[in-house]
């Protein structure tokens, strides 16, 4: 076990923290090819990266047959300490930074739903976090405008991105419907914050 520039050394390439991220989050004990198959690397790389962390101590090798699988030491004082709860703080980041933020103004809405490039994992360091917003009639639609303008200037500090809301009444995605299929299909796809699933709620 290194003492001294410990997390570094461990995860001191993208990769190595793939791999690690993987092992912790399906606590799983595979083949070095299973493990590069599932998280799209070369057996090459995802090798040399378990069996430097085998010498380590962080990942446990045994032998079964002619194979050697690999599993997350949850027992290592650096993985208990460090690695693992960075990688379950990290997993749903956005939506529990939302909950967070929007909880007073989700009150006044039916579905709150994160949606788009962050939502699909494709985001970029400076994308925008796109939330769409679903009210029961315009009144409480302008409320909320109100609120999340507000809120938008300590979104973009706290995070770096700018917090990009879209809200409808129910009237008017049922409108939308049909001229906006782009945006309401990404809608439907991405994951409810607050509330009843949009579906629930149109269909009353």
């Amino acid at each position: 076990m290194l003492y001294n520039n410990a997390v570094y050394e461990i995860i001191k390439t993208p990769l190595a923290f793939t791999l690690l991220r993987y092992m912790i989050l399906y606590e799983t004990e595979q083949t070095g090819r299973e493990t590069a198959r599932n998280i799209g690397i070369s057996f090459v790389h995802a090798h040399r990266i378990l069996e430097g962390l085998v010498k380590q101590g962080i990942v446990i090798k045994r032998k079964a047959g002619k194979a050697n699988l690999f599993k997350i030491n949850q027992k290592h004082e650096t993985v208990k300490r460090i690695i693992q709860p960075l990688v379950i703080e990290e997993k749903d980041l956005a939506k529990k930074i939302l909950k967070m933020k929007l909880e007073a103004a989700a009150k006044k809405t039916l579905s709150v739903v994160l949606y788009g490039s962050v939502s699909e994992g494709k985001e970029r360091p400076e994308s925008d976090v796109d939330v769409f917003f679903l009210t029961k009639d315009p009144q409480t639609k302008e409320i909320l405008k109100e609120k999340l303008s507000d809120l938008a200037e300590d979104f973009a500090i706290s995070t770096g991105n700018r917090l990009d809301s879209l809200i409808w009444t129910v009237a008017e995605y049922r409108k939308e419907k049909n001229n906006k299929k782009g945006v309401i299909e990404a809608i439907e796809k991405g994951e409810l914050l607050f509330g009843k699933p949009i579906g629930e709620v149109i269909q009353k």
